[in-house]
């Protein structure tokens, strides 16, 4: 039994305070002594350059080199990154992706040059993340990102001279500013982090086939808190671009940028640079600002558990400004402002996911946003329109399942989608968006009766068919300063898009002639009769093919064997244009419909909505305040 205190209460509370206020005493002496040390540290910081210093080799791919060049950048990160300032030189370093580094303090990184990074014959997933797959048949994980950073504080990404411009080692003025605003950061002398993601996506279609998404990002941040990342340009990136699980983040005066033509917009062989998303976003306290974004999927995404998160002053072009997808977690107050989406597949998207439980999207402001022909939905409020969710090894999905919306929805029969059943928007506010010369329609607004989304309002939403005389003409490099970057893509050019689309028109045709012949096989080409013949189910009439079993000449002397060919071939061909003209018409039809429809395509399961102002068109389920 514990020992019986024989004093007074009074001489207790004496003794306890005595031992409070001596371990009180030491811990601030600990803190003060702590944080005089790690002021000495960042005193007498350290500056590497990485060839001279730590041993990189530049403009070299051999083999020998990259996994050198991924070593001894792996191996500074752990051992002496911390206090320290890193440089690259204005030449080109390859790596293959792997580059770790975790409990890292206080570390700068100054990108004058490139850092390349190449596909290994052998896509090494990270040990943490390897699993048995459902049969327990083979080990699947997460591929090792490029650059992969965890458990960290306090670290910046940036160019060493961006050219006048406040950085590290120069005038400074402007490093604490908020109110300085560098309106002109494309022409500032930007470092180059490039994912050569083209040996990844592969040929069109068939790389997507081999690889899955299986597919390094190109920086991964995660557990890691105060971080900046400015004038950079990131490119090509495999898979996801910047993914970061940060807290007290600022990305700014950075160019993200993945695309395989040099197209005004986004084609069917850019799209195949598939999950190329721009900038994902966990955490909390965020701000990102004056970006431009050209990619093949979502520009920026706010993911799970993120909170308190400011976008402004973007530039975007790919699959929009999104909230999502979200699974059964909440994400409230995120604000996007002042930006500017050029022919995005979707403008302003928030989603759920839909294979997990109950989840929350609430106190949401997008405000200032001008959409410009937006390709297929300029708003998007309800359950993801994506395929199932699969691992990244197993088998493709059939890419118009889905558990609530269909990728295929609504262009092509049977296809459904559907709010969900529980996870719910609260508190989402629209205003002042312009959306000109949409191609599809306005939108989609889906809530369900159980989840209805509550409070939704659209001030000043105004959709216009016009495009005003400033987004006439525009110049994309200024828009997009990192389109400046050339496309290095060997698998994609004229020739071989020709080719390509060449390919999938033979696989359409063969697909719809072997249907053809089977209806060919089955009816009688001239009366339309089933006719028997020979044991089988002829295509030829009845008589012509008794007339064949003996060798006979038809009228006029014809071989009946040429005439009955002949008009096998006609019904094989008359039957492969209407299957594939029937085919189209059913992909086409939707679309069409929605261009030529001005108000949105669906809006159900709302309560709340309020649409005011000079909103136009008004969603069918809102109510209407001059």
């Amino acid at each position: 039994p514990p020992p019986v205190f024989k004093g007074s209460k009074m001489q207790l509370s004496k003794m306890l305070c005595r031992v409070t206020l001596l371990v009180a005493s030491t811990c601030l002496s600990y803190a003060h002594e702590n944080h005089d040390v790690q002021n000495e540290m960042r005193a007498s910081r350290k500056s590497y350059d990485f060839e001279r210093d730590v041993g990189g080799i530049p403009n070299d791919t051999t083999e020998e080199t990259l996994r050198h060049n991924t070593a001894t950048f792996t191996g500074f990160l752990k051992s002496d990154a911390s206090y320290s300032s890193l440089y690259f030189a204005n030449k080109t370093y390859h790596f293959y992706p792997g580059v770790y580094g975790r409990d890292i303090v206080d570390f700068h990184m100054y990108i004058n040059g490139t850092l390349r990074f190449h596909r290994p014959d052998v896509i090494e997933a990270v040990p943490d993340t390897i699993v048995m797959d459902e049969k327990d048949t083979r080990e699947i994980g997460r591929p090792w990102p490029c650059i992969f950073i965890e458990h960290s504080q306090d670290l910046i990404f940036s160019s060493p001279d961006p050219g006048s411009r406040y950085h590290e080692g120069g005038s400074g003025k402007n490093y604490n500013d908020e109110s300085f605003i560098d309106t002109e950061y494309g022409k500032a002398n930007r470092g180059v982090i490039d994912g050569h993601g083209s040996e990844f996506w592969g040929v069109p279609v068939v790389g997507y086939i081999q690889l899955r998404e299986f597919r390094p990002d190109l920086l991964l941040m995660q557990y890691t808190s105060n971080v900046l990342i400015e004038y950079l340009i990131f490119q090509d990136s495999p898979r996801w671009t910047l993914h970061l699980d940060v807290d007290n983040l600022v990305v700014r005066y950075s160019s993200v940028v993945a695309r395989r033509t040099y197209g005004d917009g986004h084609s069917g062989a850019d799209m195949t640079a598939s999950n190329t998303d721009g900038i994902d976003l966990f955490g909390t306290n965020v701000h990102v600002h004056d970006v431009d974004i050209w990619n093949q999927d979502d520009c920026i995404a706010v993911k799970d558990t993120a909170s308190n998160m400011l976008f402004e002053r973007i530039h975007g072009s790919g699959i929009g400004l999104v909230i999502g997808s979200i699974g059964e977690t909440a994400v409230s107050n995120i604000t996007f402002r002042d930006s500017f989406l050029y022919k995005p597949y979707k403008g302003i998207y928030m989603k759920f996911r839909t294979e997990e439980g109950a989840g929350l999207i609430e106190n949401v402001l997008y405000e200032n946003i001008t959409i410009l022909e937006s390709q297929q939905w300029g708003i998007w409020i309800g359950p993801a329109q994506q395929v199932d969710q699969f691992n990244m090894l197993g088998p493709p999905p059939f890419p118009c399942n889905a558990q609530l919306c269909s990728l295929c929805w609504p262009s092509v029969p049977m296809s459904t989608c559907k709010g969900h059943p529980a996870s719910q928007f609260k508190n989402i506010t629209l205003r002042n968006i312009n959306i000109y010369n949409k191609k599809g329609s306005p939108g989609v607004i889906i809530g369900s009766d159980s989840a209805p989304i509550d409070g939704i309002i659209f001030d000043n939403v105004v959709v216009s068919k016009d495009i005003p005389p400033a987004y006439q003409n525009l110049d994309r490099n200024k828009m997009f300063p990192g389109l400046v970057r050339p496309v290095d893509d060997k698998y994609v050019s004229p020739f071989k898009v020709g080719l390509y689309y060449s390919v999938v028109l033979f696989v359409a045709l063969s697909f719809a002639t072997l249907i053809a012949l089977g209806i060919a096989r089955c009816f009688n080409v001239k009366t339309g009769r089933l006719s028997p013949g020979a044991g089988r189910w002829s295509a030829i009439p009845q008589e012509e093919e008794y007339a064949l079993q003996e060798g006979e000449k038809g009228k006029g002397g014809k071989d009946m064997r040429i005439t009955s060919h002949k008009r096998k071939v006609l019904a094989l061909v008359l039957g492969s244009i209407a299957i594939v003209l029937l085919i189209h018409h059913f992909m086409s039809y939707e679309e069409i419909s929605r261009e030529e429809q001005p108000q949105y395509f669906s809006c159900e399961g709302v309560v709340g909505g309020v649409a005011t102002g000079t909103t136009w068109p008004v969603p069918s389920c809102f109510n209407y305040k001059a």
